[in-house]
């Protein structure tokens, strides 16, 4: 341990008196500001005082502190009282604080008695074999043994701010992070009156391993405080919590840049992941993609989504803007901002539609500076569940688009044991809302809901998209489905059911869509593509596609043309016979982002395709075929039904390698969505015939570049 000293610090420590007024800052019995002025005893590496840098003193300044903190390396500081701070059998504790070591070992605080006996202690536990780490509060009964509550870490998380309340009553002992109940402990007896004459930051013994983090400050109350108190000390704004998530992101996003397997020209997040797309909308010439958004991904807190955000002038390049919204630590949505919709309402204000959870309801976000930060609602949620005879618990995902009458919603949800469904809700001005009926009920008894529902109108047809949950699935996802039909009396008539992307759910899930400035209807799909293996980085976006209404009455799906900017280096050849040995591409070419374009000519062959990513020996690749005799397509391990039609003469497929992403389109129609994990050495490919030959009319490979 380093030398012992005395020094004049920026220390305040104040004994309240009897609680005057409603807010419980201001009914404190006592409470610690690091940063003001008394004297204090510190030993080794600690420093009091210390101004945080200007965000954060912004967020501890919210949170009734002043904008400075102590820094613990190792070492502890004794805080003495200038009197006595007097509890009873309940009291309030609560920390405002952040750890730098992951398992939050080692001495927090604790509260003694003037002779040193300490009679509160709170400190951080490295986990073992058989239980993980933990933040231990340990409190003296009348009898004069600990008792103790533990909070598992696996609600809080290192590097983040934390608001940490620990609260006797009587016979109990409660804890809670950020205004929510994590943890309740039984006391055999209750604790007897206390007289703390002294606060110690840091390791208060000896053999205590060192607390190693930033404490804003302590307050104590000599009562325990409501359900109600105990949210507001706890509680997040949106604004907080985006900052928070945006600093975490800033120290991962080298990391996630430097894999060589991470995409160049599909949409991704700086780091964590990336999930379903949301709120896509084009507003004053730019095209706005958010995103479910998971900044912790690989931490402790990777399941709580927000929305990420992107923008494009050009639909090519983008840039990442600041993270709209985030869930608030004990509030309508703190366990999730989930999927929804953007959309700009009658007054020219963007307004974002999201599930709010728990429990699942429909909320909003508004923004008044170009669409760069965003503010809740004050009244949300604002649309429940309605009372729908054999509705199930789900009810997310809401669609939102305007006819002459106002606006009008669909949600996610099902019938049990009937199938999936969407309701129907119309609105004035997108925040008064009034559920209509179902727009469309499945007949699939299989089917457990219809998630992130799409509806759309294309040509002279609607276009209704679906992201089922099935009982029969493995994972409970099934593949993306689509229908075109009618929509008579705010009804959709639904016509057959298609597969909207052979590459099945494991690899393409929840796309949402949008018009642009010229009415083309854009769609995005969500892969989750990826791996955590110290990369830091999960999941992206398909390329921006294209949907047309085809006189077969399919739907034509192509990626947009305003991709094409991104080609680069260029090889061109025509007329390449092919046989069932296969032919390597002239002149070496080979690459991990390239975009291939391919018209085969099957001739006498059964199928034809491409072999790509292939390995140096050949051992190993990814097989790209089109076989005319079982009437598929397939990509790897992926394959759907798939024909030539009277009209087409050739087989077109256009490839697209971008990393560990791949996706195929035959036709124009036909795509298939993949992801591999094959290394970045293995980028060779070659042309295939099967069962006779055939003739490559032409083949175009371009090298592609980033789109950031």
């Amino acid at each position: 341990m380093g030398a012992r000293g005395i020094g004049m610090l920026s220390l305040f420590v104040t004994v309240l008196g009897p609680h005057a007024m409603a807010g419980p800052m201001e009914t404190a019995t006592a409470r610690w500001d690091l940063g003001a002025g008394d004297a204090c005893e510190t030993e080794g590496a600690v420093e009091l005082g210390r101004a945080l840098p200007d965000w954060e003193a912004a967020l501890s300044r919210r949170h009734a502190g002043d904008g400075h903190a102590a820094v613990l390396e190792g070492g502890r500081a004794v805080l003495r009282n200038g009197s006595p701070i007097r509890l009873g059998d309940a009291f309030t504790i609560y920390v405002r604080l952040r750890a730098e070591h992951p398992s939050w070992e080692g001495g927090i605080l604790r509260l003694e008695l003037a002779d040193g006996s300490p009679v509160v202690r709170i400190q951080g536990l490295a986990p073992t074999a058989e239980d993980g780490a933990s933040v231990v509060f340990e409190v003296l009964d009348g009898n004069g043994a600990w008792q103790v509550a533990n909070l598992p870490l696996t609600p809080i998380r290192t590097g983040i701010w934390h608001d940490l309340v620990f609260e006797v009553d009587g016979g109990s002992i409660t804890v809670y992070a950020e205004g929510l109940t994590k943890e309740c402990a039984v006391l055999p007896t209750p604790v007897a009156p206390l007289e703390v004459a002294q606060l110690v930051l840091g390791g208060g013994r000896a053999e205590e391993a060192p607390f190693k983090g930033t404490v804003d400050h302590v307050v104590c109350w000599d009562r325990a405080l409501s359900d109600k108190e105990v949210r507001v000390l706890g509680a997040r704004s949106n604004e907080e919590e985006i900052a928070l998530a945006e600093a975490h992101v800033t120290r991962l996003a080298p990391v996630a840049a430097f894999d060589p397997e991470r995409p160049r020209y599909h949409a991704l997040a700086p780091a964590g992941r990336m999930g379903d797309p949301n709120g896509p909308v084009y507003h004053q010439g730019k095209s706005h993609l958010m995103y479910q958004f998971f900044p912790y991904w690989g931490s402790e807190k990777q399941e709580i989504p927000g929305w990420g955000h992107m923008v494009s002038s050009d639909f090519v390049h983008w840039e990442h803007w600041p993270i709209a919204i985030m869930p608030e630590p004990g509030t309508y949505d703190y366990a999730a901002c989930a999927s929804g919709a953007c959309a700009i309402d009658d007054k020219g204000v963007p307004t974002i539609v999201y599930t709010s959870v728990p429990p699942q309801a429909q909320s909003i976000a508004t923004s008044q500076d170009g669409m760069r930060t965003w503010t809740k609602h004050p009244g949300n949620p604002l649309v429940h569940q309605p009372a729908l005879e054999g509705v199930t618990d789900g009810f997310r995902d809401p669609f939102v688009w305007r006819e002459a009458d106002g606006w009008y919603m669909i949600v996610g949800t099902a019938i049990d044991k009937v199938g999936g469904a969407v309701t129907l809700h119309h609105s004035k001005d997108l925040r008064g809302w009034t559920y209509l009926h179902p727009l469309c009920v499945g007949e699939d008894p299989d089917c457990m809901m219809w998630e992130c529902p799409n509806f759309f109108p294309l040509g002279d047809k609607y276009v209704l998209i679906v992201s089922p949950l099935l009982h029969s699935s493995a994972s409970t996802r099934g593949d993306v489905i689509y229908s075109i039909g009618d929509y008579v009396d705010h009804r959709f008539i639904p016509g057959s059911w298609h597969r909207l992307d052979f590459g099945g759910h494991v690899n393409y899930y929840a796309p949402n869509s949008y018009a642009d400035d010229r009415d083309r209807r854009l769609l995005w799909g969500c892969i989750g593509v990826g791996s955590l293996l110290g990369k830091r980085w999960h999941g992206a976006q398909t390329l921006l596609r294209e949907l047309t209404l085809r006189p077969d009455g399919r739907l034509g799906i192509a990626p947009m043309r305003e991709l094409e900017e991104l080609r680069g280096k260029h090889w061109h050849y025509e007329n390449l016979e092919l046989s069932s040995l296969g032919m390597p591409l002239p002149d070496g070419i080979a690459g991990a982002f390239l975009e291939i374009r391919a018209r085969f000519d099957l001739g006498t062959a059964g199928s034809a395709g491409l072999d790509v990513r292939c390995t140096p020996n050949g051992d190993d690749t990814i097989a790209i075929r089109y076989d005319a005799d079982l009437g598929n397509l397939r990509a790897g391990g992926c394959a759907g039904a798939f024909n030539l039609l009277e009209s087409e003469d050739t087989l077109d497929l256009r490839v697209f390698l971008d990393g560990r992403i791949l996706e195929v389109y035959a036709n124009g129609r036909a795509p298939i969505t993949m992801q591999h994990h094959l290394g970045p050495d293995d980028t060779g490919f070659r042309l295939v015939a099967e069962g006779g030959r055939a003739t490559v009319r032409s083949l175009d490979v371009w090298e592609m570049g980033s789109i950031w």
